[in-house]
């Protein structure tokens, strides 16, 4: 029987994009192998007449006649191979890792910040550069193999994983992200956010101070007006303070202030002669005081102590919305001071109503009279929000506050009066481990072991 010799046999072809041609080269089976010039040619026939890779091309056909073995997609011709671009990048410019934690919460209650434990090297102020922005890189097109030579695009980078949340904002030239705001930084996945709060160490004496968002107060405050559009966290004495406050309260020691929030309020020692009014509830952080003043919380109490030994007559009322009335009144005082801010501007811009007149202005003049236009408009629409804030209230139904109750984990003294919505009772003599709810009716206050409550 004849045997038959196979000649080497060769397989040429493009990539995608034709930017190379890449060859598998089969061995002979007794016939002829691959030559160089087989190679050649098959380029050639492809169109190809650059690029050739005249070593490879060689050191593969020796390979395959020396051990018998085909060569699998060697690249025996090139053209210009696309640069592809590359991602862009985060460089922290704060601990990456620091940022990366959770919030600290408190070890009494794990539903609730402990904002005396926050990192305060995360705390920042307006215009603080939080991450440099490395930006992507376009890449460099290729070129292909045959005439005529095409560009072959290449692919752009990917902009840097990172988004600017609440408060912070990428700068003019784009490479950066900078705090709007004082507070604390904060990074949830790919998103840097600030939350806006202030830490105050020193002891604050006869001020007026508002805060954009929360205060954490580390020394004392006296005699002192202080306004926090988000959380107070006192960790020293207040003493003679007006507060009011739109989040939760967290007081350690309060003497004779004034305390309005719209949140909860939670106490970790005593608060003497105050009087408190909060939409949420009064809770405690530890064996904690009320001693004297009148306590309003919509939605209960609950405390250790209720008033003394030395019967100081102390009153508490839950079970009604005692906020909405202080907001009004709020924002009745709010609005008379907008309107007559807008009079006052408006009288100052009569003069400047003309055309002409206001042609013949320089320009630091016209400066001064767009600061005072832009004033007026933020007044006018300062006054469109409360008045749709109060339309908001008067048209909101009331909360449901049937579940309120005055929890006493300790000792209620006598001269203590709770009133419950409607209906008072005031205390006589000690009771201890007592809660305090509406009797049937909502004539009376009904009396009753926490034991038997749970």
């Amino acid at each position: 029987m004849r045997s038959i010799r196979a000649h080497g046999k060769l397989d040429a072809r493009f990539n995608l994009d034709k930017t190379q041609v890449v060859a598998s080269i089969y061995p002979t089976d007794g016939g002829e192998p691959v030559q160089y010039e087989d190679v050649i040619d098959n380029l050639r026939q492809l169109g190809v007449l650059s690029g050739i890779r005249e070593p490879s091309i060689r050191d593969a056909i020796q390979a395959v006649n020396e051990t018998g073995r085909r060569a699998v997609d060697v690249v025996i011709a090139q053209g210009t191979l696309p640069e592809q671009g590359k991602d862009g990048s985060v460089r922290f410019l704060l601990p990456a890792e620091e940022l990366r934690r959770p919030l600290p919460m408190h070890p009494l209650n794990f539903d609730i910040v402990n904002w005396f434990e926050l990192n305060t090297n995360l705390i920042v102020k307006p215009d603080t550069d939080l991450v440099a922005l490395i930006p992507p890189t376009t890449g460099q097109p290729g070129k292909t193999l045959t005439l005529p030579l095409a560009n072959v695009p290449a692919t752009a980078g990917k902009p840097p994983d990172i988004r600017a949340g609440n408060y912070v904002a990428k700068s003019e030239d784009g490479l950066r992200l900078v705090a709007q705001t004082e507070g604390f930084v904060l990074l949830n996945g790919n998103v840097i956010e600030i939350l806006p709060l202030c830490s105050v160490q020193e002891t604050i004496v006869g001020k007026q101070m508002e805060f954009k968002g929360g205060a954490i107060l580390c020394a004392d405050a006296m005699h002192s007006t202080l306004r926090m559009g988000d959380f107070l966290a006192a960790r020293g004495k207040l003493i003679n303070c007006k507060i009011r406050c739109f989040g939760d309260v967290f007081l350690s020691h309060a003497e004779d202030c004034e305390i309005v929030t719209t949140g909860n309020l939670y106490i970790s020692g005593t608060i003497h002669g105050c009087q408190v009014t909060v939409r949420g509830k009064v809770m405690e952080l530890g064996n904690s005081f009320i001693v004297g003043g009148c306590i309003r919380a919509s939605h209960g109490i609950a405390i250790s102590h209720l008033g003394d030994e030395s019967k100081t007559f102390t009153e508490v009322k839950i079970g009604e919305d005692y906020l909405t009335g202080v907001r009004v009144q709020e924002i009745r005082e709010e609005l008379d001071q907008c309107e007559a801010n807008i009079k006052r501007i408006s009288q100052i811009l009569r003069p400047f109503v003309s055309v002409s007149v206001h042609s013949t202005l320089d320009i630091v003049k016209r400066a001064l009279l767009q600061q005072l236009q832009n004033q007026q408009q933020t007044q006018q629409a300062r006054v469109r929000t409360l008045h749709n804030e109060k339309r908001a209230m008067t048209m909101e139904a009331h909360e449901n506050y049937s579940d309120a109750a005055v929890n006493i984990l300790g000792t209620i003294h006598p001269s203590v009066r709770v009133h419950v919505r409607t209906a008072m009772t005031r205390i006589e003599c000690p009771y201890s481990n007592m809660q305090f709810v509406e009797g049937v009716g909502g004539k009376w206050v009904r009396m009753q072991s926490l034991q038997k409550a749970a």
